[in-house]
């Protein structure tokens, strides 16, 4: 990769876990790991069972960028039915499985209704957001990435993710993640170049992100030898820590229980449509933390569900890697930022625009 020889000084890393407000447990691993680690950015799911505490969670740690994830795939949408039809499964509510979709301009109108929904949702919370990025890249299609720039813009969302991965690089420097990840990814970064790519953003992005070959296999080894050679310039490492389901907290064993096909559990949605939790305090100390009913199912086993899946257990495997000592140490003077570099007047990054190629 070019710029290989600049210093280290040259280089920056946004570490950001996506998921922010999945479930108490994801929260609470995703606020250890900026405090004790190096997460410096996370991306706030709308549509979350645990929205609130992950609001709540934010204002206790402001040196935490916040951005929205986006997402058309998984639980259940913010809008009506009569807006959100063509993105659900009608015999649930629930989102379809995303797979190829025909781009016509119903869907597309659901979707603009739906982003809006959960882009005013996030800033009627409060938090003004770093940046804007996608639950599970389903913005690799060019009209949703660029329907979500515009939005962005419109909204005054300084920055988005690009999913430009250099995969080579990756497996070279990282290690070979498997046939399967490493597929995905250079399928996500030929359909962004071929689409995504081209969209001319007219917001900031760093120059690559790196993790998409390694999702859920964030491990200490891979950030060791990530911390050997970052890359020149701005990148962001995509991440997805989380405590164990029941560590410290056995009131969120209930978030497991699924009933039926309907989403979360009717216990979970009497919790309130606020997102909190009944006990007062720092919800990362404290159990028994609730989310709302909004529809985001934490324990679902589909791949339009929320969780239950193989990337579970890897949560804490990725949490106990960002929170290892031996990768801050491996990190010492590589630059750690969020994505608000980009809005608060900080050298060569401020007010930097990407217009596309």
């Amino acid at each position: 990769m070019a710029g290989d020889d600049l210093p280290r000084a040259d280089r920056a890393l946004i570490v950001n876990a996506d998921d922010f407000g999945y479930s108490p447990p994801v929260n609470r691993g995703i606020v250890r790991a900026h405090r004790d680690g190096i997460l410096t950015s996370a991306t706030l799911l709308a549509n979350g069972p645990a929205f609130g505490e992950a609001v709540e969670l934010s204002r206790a740690n402001p040196g935490l960028g916040v951005g929205i994830h986006l997402n058309l795939v998984r639980g259940r949408p913010l809008s009506p039915a009569n807006e959100s039809f063509p993105l659900v499964r009608p015999e649930d509510g629930l989102f379809r499985p995303f797979r190829w979709r025909r781009m016509d301009r119903l869907f597309l109108r659901a979707a603009e209704a739906e982003y809006r929904r959960q882009i005013e949702r996030v800033l009627a919370s409060g938090i003004v957001p770093t940046h804007i990025d996608f639950e599970k890249h389903h913005a690799w299609q060019y009209r949703l990435y660029g329907l979500a720039c515009r939005l962005a813009r419109e909204y005054g969302v300084p920055a988005v993710r690009t999913l430009r991965e250099p995969v080579a690089w990756s497996v070279r420097r990282l290690g070979w993640p498997g046939i399967g990840p490493a597929l995905m990814a250079g399928a996500l970064r030929t359909g962004f170049e071929f689409g995504g790519g081209l969209v001319r953003p007219g917001l900031a992005r760093p120059d690559r992100l790196l993790g998409q070959c390694h999702i859920g296999a964030m491990t200490e080894a891979v950030w060791l030898r990530l911390a050997e050679k970052v890359p020149a310039g701005l990148s962001e490492v995509m991440t997805h820590p989380g405590e164990a389901v029941g560590d410290q907290d056995t009131g969120d064993r209930h978030i497991a229980t699924v009933t039926g096909d309907r989403g979360i559990d009717n216990r979970h949605e009497a919790a309130g449509a606020d997102g909190h939790g009944t006990g007062g305090g720092d919800p990362v100390a404290r159990t028994g933390g609730h989310g709302s009913g909004t529809g985001v199912h934490p324990a679902r086993t589909t791949s339009h569900g929320m969780g239950g899946s193989w990337l579970e257990a890897a949560r804490r495997v990725e949490l106990e890697a960002l929170t290892s000592p031996r990768v801050k140490a491996a990190l010492a003077g590589v630059r750690l930022v969020h994505f608000g570099i980009f809005s608060q007047g900080d050298g060569v990054y401020a007010g930097r625009v990407d217009q596309g190629r």
